[in-house]
């Protein structure tokens, strides 16, 4: 299972507020600690709220929900960073640019 798949239910309850704490308590606890065997977990965490919060500051791309996209990939209108993002899976064959 995924960070997105275990984390993202959750972590879409969560305030913008508890979003960067949680980050920012991660950050320091991976400092702290690199060697915890609780990195992984506390890593995964910070990619999840940030994925949340980058969702959140964009509601209109399809990828990600950002306002006015401005890039078309496969005839959808997608933001820069989903744009990036798809490319780079295009790119490694991972998705069909038609099918977007």
């Amino acid at each position: 299972m995924s960070y997105t798949e275990y984390y993202m239910p959750e972590v879409r309850e969560l305030s913008t507020e508890s979003l960067r704490y949680t980050i920012d308590d991660c950050k320091a606890a991976i400092r702290a600690m690199p060697d915890n065997e609780k990195v992984g977990h506390y890593t995964d965490l910070v990619l999840a709220c940030s994925e949340e919060l980058g969702r959140r500051a964009h509601p209109n791309c399809p990828g990600c929900g950002a306002k006015n996209p401005d890039f078309t990939f496969g005839g959808a209108k997608v933001c820069h960073s989903c744009y990036v993002v798809v490319c780079n899976l295009a790119s490694a064959g991972l998705v069909d640019s038609d099918n977007i």
